[in-house]
């Protein structure tokens, strides 16, 4: 299986979305979400502006702390 480079990451929460093995995959998945029915020439939506694309080890960095509870 290969490993994660990049993950999908909610801005408010710092939550990981979806993990991907390269920046082409993240951004794809993040284009598929961003744009209601792929059409580009629409608005994006509002998810668009809550999740970003960050390295995985960035991601893993700043996400919450599970075990704390």
């Amino acid at each position: 299986m290969a490993t994660a480079t990049h993950a999908i990451v909610c801005r408010a929460t710092r939550v990981i979305v979806s993990r991907h093995t390269s920046l082409d995959f993240a951004r794809a998945a993040w284009r598929a979400r961003a744009y209601p029915g792929g059409n580009t020439s629409r608005p994006l939506k509002r998810w668009a502006s809550l999740h970003h694309i960050a390295p995985i080890a960035q991601a893993l960095a700043r996400a919450p702390n599970e075990d704390v509870a």
